[in-house]
Formats: structure tokens, sequence, C-alpha cells
């Protein structure tokens, strides 16, 4: 089997096969007084598929950065999912897999959630205890 690229362009953008997202974009925050964060300090690899078992060769280590709308229930709004930063297509393609499975506690402003625009990184490394 071929390897995958590694040293390629970044793959950015909209997720591939996204939705329409339903947001109504004016009640969208970029700066909540409280930020989004996981149920309970849960370690966010528990949340996660795991990594493409391509990702666990020669030492590889990734990067990626998602951004997405999360809503006032702190899910992720499907179609508002991006690849803004990767270091490799594989990664990104998890990534916008890996998405959908994300659960926060919502944004806070004037002590209410809100729908927030936020962006999440993710590295990966060959000994990573919890992948492939």
């Amino acid at each position: 089997a071929q390897q995958p690229q590694r040293r390629g362009p970044f793959v950015t953008g909209e997720c591939p096969g996204n939705k329409e997202p339903t947001v109504n974009w004016s009640t969208v925050t970029t700066e909540p007084d409280i930020a989004p964060r996981l149920p309970n300090n849960r370690p966010v690899q528990s949340m996660l598929p795991r990594y493409p078992s391509e990702m666990y060769r020669d030492g590889y280590r990734g990067r990626i950065v998602l951004s997405m709308v999360i809503d006032t229930t702190g899910r992720v709004v499907a179609g508002t999912v991006s690849i803004i930063e990767s270091t490799d297509e594989v990664f990104s393609r998890w990534g916008c897999n890996a998405a959908a499975r994300l659960k926060f506690e919502p944004a806070r402003a004037k002590g209410r959630p809100v729908a927030v625009l936020w962006s999440v990184p993710f590295t990966s490394s060959a000994t990573a205890d919890w992948g492939g």
C-alpha cells in the first residue's frame, strides 16, 4: 500500500460534505464572557474517534485547528466545521469527522448560553497512547 503524502500542501477550508448550516449568524458571538469547555473536565480524547492508523507510522506528528459554531446546548452545528490549519490531508479528514462527536458546556454571555464561533486545536504524535 502506498503511504499517504505527508509533506504536501496543507488542507484547509470548509469540510467536504458540509450541509448548508442552519445558523442565524447574527446570534453567533466570537467573544463570550465564558468560553465553551468540555463537560466535567473530560479529556477531549475520550470523545473522539481513533486517529487513522497511517498517522502512527514513521514518528508522525500532526496538528490541525478546527473552526466551528457551538450552539447554546453545547453541540457543534452541522455544516459549520472548517479546517483553519492542518499538517496534512489525512488529519484534516479525521478532524472533519471528529468535530461532530464533540459536546461542550456552552459558552455564556451575561449569564446565558450563547452560540459561539470557536477554534479548537488538535495535535497528534505516533507516541499518543489513546489512538490507533
